[in-house]
C-alpha cells in the first residue's frame, strides 16, 4: 500500500528543488512531469518510486491543527505538498523526501505514523 508523507514548507516545491533534493539524497531517480504539471513522478527504470502532488497555500494554523494533530509547523509555512510513496520503495524514497524538506527549510509528516524530518 502506498504511504502518503505531507511536506510543511515555507517555499513552493518546483522542480529545480525536486533535481536539488534527488541530488542531496544520492538516489539515482530520474523525474517527469505529468497531468498538465499536477505532480511529479519520480521513477528508476520506469519504476515509480514516489509522486510529489502539486503544491497548495496552506489552509489556516487550525486546520494543520486539525488535520494532523501533534505536528508542530515551522514557521513560516506556507505550502502543503502531498508526497505519495510507492509499495515497497521506502527506503529509496524517504531519503528524497527528507532532503525535500530539509531544503525548504520544512518538516515532511509521515500521516500513517509520526514519522516527521
Amino acid at each position: 500500500m502506498p504511504r502518503i508523507y505531507t511536506l510543511l514548507t515555507p517555499r513552493i516545491i518546483g522542480l529545480r528543488e525536486i533535481a536539488h533534493a534527488v541530488a542531496a539524497s544520492g538516489i539515482p531517480l530520474e523525474h517527469r512531469m505529468e497531468r498538465e504539471g499536477l505532480h511529479a513522478v519520480l521513477h528508476a527504470g520506469g519504476v515509480v518510486v514516489l509522486t510529489v502532488v502539486h503544491p497548495r497555500p496552506v489552509p489556516v494554523a487550525s486546520e494543520i491543527d486539525r488535520l494532523l494533530p501533534g505536528v508542530e509547523a515551522p514557521p513560516g509555512v506556507a505550502w502543503w505538498t502531498d508526497v505519495i510513496v510507492a509499495p515497497g520503495e521506502r527506503d529509496r524514497a524517504l531519503p528524497v523526501v527528507a532532503a525535500l524538506a530539509a531544503l525548504l527549510d520544512g518538516i515532511a509528516c509521515d500521516t500513517a505514523s509520526e514519522w516527521t524530518a
